[in-house]
């Protein structure tokens, strides 16, 4: 990481530690406090996609199979996922508060919080102790529209835990090479295993290591390329080591699909980055707009004014700093994922940009040009329009979770039904219309099964194609029995649970078979059998 430190460390506030006040810890707190209040919405929200198998799974694994999830050995591994400490922060929750998603919120905005200070923490090290930019890194970070998913969704936690371990491996390995105690270095190689035991963005860290050093000519030449070097090697090894385990674990270095063209790399690569940028852009859906490209140009002019202002000789280190954490940082935290480019996926990435635009901000704060003031503005700007797009991205996703848990309920009132009626068959069309996050995706058989129900549930369920994610006969070879009996006519009623548009919530219809084939709920490109992307091959039912 880049900076100039002293022999007694990083200040985060900019002054001597007797003349501290309580201002810093004030704006800390206020801007955290922003940031919890931004996630409010969202902890109300029941489980969602992901979460059933995760919560129905470690609901219920031994503490004795523990030692299982860190040789790789999980039902998850079919994704090549190694992911152990992920599962383990799932199993301590569970055991601690059980089936309440509340406290899973919770742990996840705690998490997010961790993140946040570690963020403030981390600028004013790479600053010399710059409070304004510390404080403006903070704020970015607080209110990136890009955090929705990582944060409101339960399932995403990991994508917040690894970037947390990563930091502070590199906080404390530069806390180390300050003053210099052994204990505080092994805390940084502990904090790498952690990172590389709970995501595949650790493997970002080493390069960013690496990148931060070689971008800072005065610490190579005071600490010395093989000092560097050695310092370092710990955590190569341990990507070394992580890489090899995964090839004889998974027999390959990354997921399934991740090795696309080269081209579609380059694609998906410049993507990533474009969507950590213009994250504000993309939350509020005024993708590809003319308010997109003003707000493109805006960021550009902030950088570009935080540059012209600096003093000559302290312009140099201004630009390697940038080019650092707002280059070199979202790229390498991009790259490493191989093409994946989900806002979850995009949280150590948001890191590197809130810091760079915290340095900008700060340079511009003080400074007389025009450009500087103007630059002031546009940083002004920039967080509110990312807050804008937070709370939008949030709503979404408390919109989702308040549907999840009015779905479950008329689902269960369904089953309750149907148990009583051995001949009936139950269809669950789990979709809303223009829904933008994650819902109801794979929830089958899962959400329908203990824990999240009292007991299991009764045959011929039937669940539309859409949150299936696979190809049509698939689906139909799962459903194969229930479809067949559906279409001989073979039950006394079909009960369908559907979204109602005029109604706004989700509703049971009981239908007799001829009912239900008369309606359309089986015509093609019809509720049980309308694809999740417009386009994509569909089944086909006689």
């Amino acid at each position: 990481m880049i900076s100039n430190e002293s022999a007694a460390g990083p200040n985060p506030s900019g002054r001597s530690s007797g003349a501290k006040t309580s201002g810093d810890t004030n704006a800390v707190l206020c801007l955290l406090g922003v940031a919890a209040a931004l996630f409010l919405p969202a902890l109300k929200g029941y489980w969602l996609a992901d979460d059933f198998s995760w919560v129905g799974q470690f609901s219920r694994y031994p503490w004795s199979g523990v030692p299982r999830l860190f040789a790789g050995d999980w039902s998850r591994a079919i994704s090549q996922e190694y992911r152990p400490l992920w599962a383990v922060s799932f199993m301590i929750d569970l055991k601690l508060w059980g089936l309440h998603p509340i406290a899973l919120h919770l742990t996840n905005l705690g998490l997010h919080l961790v993140a946040c200070l570690l963020v403030w923490y981390l600028t004013a090290t790479a600053s010399r102790g710059d409070r304004v930019a510390a404080l403006l890194a903070l704020a970015f970070f607080a209110v990136a529209p890009v955090h929705a998913e990582a944060v409101a969704w339960i399932s995403a936690r990991g994508h917040i835990l690894a970037p947390i371990f990563v930091m502070a491996a590199m906080v404390l390995l530069r806390r180390y090479e300050e003053i210099g105690r052994s204990r505080i270095y092994l805390g940084a190689v502990g904090c790498a295993l952690a990172a590389f035991a709970t995501q595949e963005v650790a493997v970002a860290l080493p390069p960013l290591l690496l990148f931060g050093d070689v971008l800072d000519p005065p610490r190579r030449e005071r600490r010395g390329i093989r000092r560097i070097a050695i310092l370092h090697a710990p955590f190569w090894a341990i990507l070394a080591g992580y890489l090899g385990f995964r090839y004889l674990r998974f027999g390959m270095l990354g997921r399934p699909g991740s090795f696309a063209s080269l081209r579609g790399l380059v694609f998906e690569q410049l993507k990533g980055l474009k969507n950590v940028w213009l994250s504000p852009i993309r939350a509020v859906g005024a993708s590809g707009s003319a308010f997109e490209a003003a707000v493109a140009l805006l960021t550009a002019f902030v950088l570009v004014a935080a540059l012209a202002s600096a003093p000559a000789q302290s312009r140099s280190e201004l630009a390697r700093r940038l080019l650092f954490f707002g280059g070199l940082w979202p790229l390498v935290a991009t790259a490493v994922l191989l093409g994946a480019g989900s806002p979850r996926h995009l949280y150590l990435a948001s890191v590197g940009v809130a810091v760079a635009l915290g340095l900008a901000g700060s340079q511009l704060w003080a400074q007389r040009p025009w450009f500087a003031r103007a630059g002031s503005l546009g940083i002004g700007s920039l967080v509110a329009i990312s807050a804008f797009g937070l709370a939008v991205s949030v709503a979404a996703y408390a919109r989702s979770g308040r549907l999840s848990r009015s779905l479950a309920r008329e689902i269960d009132r369904t089953l309750e039904a149907a148990e009583r009626d051995p001949r009936a068959i139950t269809v669950i069309v789990a979709d809303y219309p223009e829904r933008s996050v994650v819902f109801w995706d794979y929830f089958f058989p899962e959400s329908l099964e203990p824990p999240f129900r009292s007991r299991r549930p009764p045959p011929g369920i039937l669940p539309s194609f859409a949150p299936c994610h696979c190809p049509p006969e698939e689906w139909k070879t799962k459903h194969a029995v229930t479809l067949a009996r559906l279409e001989a006519a073979d039950t006394s009623t079909v009960r369908v649970v559907i979204w109602d548009a005029w109604r706004s919530e989700f509703v049971s219809r009981a239908l007799t078979a001829a009912e239900f084939w008369q309606g359309g709920y089986a015509a093609p490109d019809g509720p049980l059998l309308r694809p999740l992307w417009p386009g994509s091959p569909a089944p086909v039912l006689p």
